[in-house]
């Protein structure tokens, strides 16, 4: 993967809302994915989970996801099969992404699904190479400063639907990115590879 060129890669952008911080003890309970090629491909992969627990007050807050939305919704182990499926054989790329793919290496562990070894690119670093100088690099405050209209901050598809402009953005700082190869994205991006079962299973 890292010697192919950009133009030949499916990126597969994705967020996660979840019940709490921590991937070992909380669980996911809004999926939002967008799987893409720079040629103009496009799928999404989206939908609310039943966690089978009560969701916490301060996740509601933020994310605005309650025990009623979810109470009729698939359980984990009956989506998170399919979404690993979906984000097979593509570069993973998300916000923070330290985050959301701790909760899908740790959440496909604990359900005894084999979770693809996938390069992971996180658009904070992107952002800061990129576009120097803002006081947050926050994915809403990013989106604010440059222009990317986010419609339900906090909700998992609309974040990923913003955090794949903001990465289409960043590309675009660079002359013929189309031509570069991914290795060379890195390397332009001052940014290291990180892979999905290395860098983000349970006690790393």
């Amino acid at each position: 993967m890292l010697n192919r060129p950009l133009s030949s890669i499916q990126f597969t952008v994705f967020d996660f809302e979840t019940t709490g911080l921590y991937p070992d003890k909380d669980r996911i309970i809004e999926i939002g994915a967008v799987k893409f090629s720079l040629g103009g491909d496009e799928f999404r992969f989206s939908g609310l989970i039943n966690p089978e627990r009560p969701i916490p007050e301060g996740a509601s807050a933020v994310n605005h996801i309650y025990d009623k939305d979810v109470e009729d919704k698939p359980v984990t182990a009956d989506i998170m099969p399919a979404f690993t499926e979906f984000i097979d054989d593509s570069v993973l790329v998300a916000h923070n992404i330290g985050f959301d793919a701790s909760f899908l290496v740790q959440t496909n562990e604990r359900l005894g699904i084999e979770t693809p070894d996938l390069i992971c690119l996180d658009t904070i670093p992107l952002a800061k190479r990129y576009f120097k100088g803002l006081y947050s690099y926050s994915l809403e405050n990013i989106a604010n400063t440059i222009g990317i209209d986010i419609e339900n901050a906090h909700r998992a598809e609309d974040d990923a639907v913003a955090c794949k402009e903001l990465f289409m953005r960043c590309l675009e700082k660079i002359p013929d990115y189309t031509y570069l190869e991914l290795k060379g994205l890195l390397k332009h991006s001052g940014i290291r590879k990180k892979s999905l079962i290395q860098n983000y299973r349970a006690g790393r």
